[in-house]
């Protein structure tokens, strides 16, 4: 058994997230860390590495949303190689990550298997909060990828950190 987060979990695909705690940054402190891309809708946004407000370990991702009203930028990582596509294919899986983000409804925890799950918000109250999305895998997944979300609904950029993040059955 491995621990994660607040409570124990049984995790049954052990290693699916690579660097979920955010440690490691090779591509320089602007780039997304090992293991990670960044995507979203629109111009604008980024990740960087954090040192200050971090839930584990040394650093933390930071995500900076776009300026335009219903833009968005993800942090993500595909899992789905670790075991072949058809091994996820129907199966449950929770991702869970800290999350501290002072805006409501700004920064949440998703998954995309060919189809964009709605996932779970962060409640915006500028405090660490361990935040998960249950998601059942479509028979016809294309692909499984855990990601983050930062979006501005408002047009005003929003900041959000992401720490810990893990996937289990």
């Amino acid at each position: 058994m491995i621990v994660f987060g607040p409570a124990t979990i049984q995790h049954n695909v052990e290693g699916t997230i690579y660097n979920g705690d955010f440690e490691q940054w090779s591509n320089g402190t602007s780039a997304a860390p090992d293991g990670w891309a960044l995507s979203g809708y629109g111009a604008g946004g980024a990740v960087a590495r954090e040192g200050t407000i971090k839930k584990i370990g040394a650093y933390s991702a930071k995500l900076t949303s776009t300026t335009v009203a219903g833009e968005y930028k993800f942090l993500y990582q595909d899992v789905h190689d670790s075991f072949g596509i058809a091994y996820w294919r129907g199966r449950t899986i929770t991702v869970g990550a800290w999350l501290w983000c002072d805006t409501a409804n700004a920064l949440r925890i998703c998954v995309h298997d060919g189809v964009w799950s709605t996932g779970t918000y962060h409640p915006g109250d500028g405090q660490w909060h361990w935040v998960t999305a249950t998601y059942t895998i479509k028979a016809d997944a294309s692909r499984v990828s855990p990601y983050a979300l930062i979006w501005s609904g408002d047009g005003v950029a929003r900041v959000g950190y992401v720490d810990g993040m893990t996937l289990v059955e």
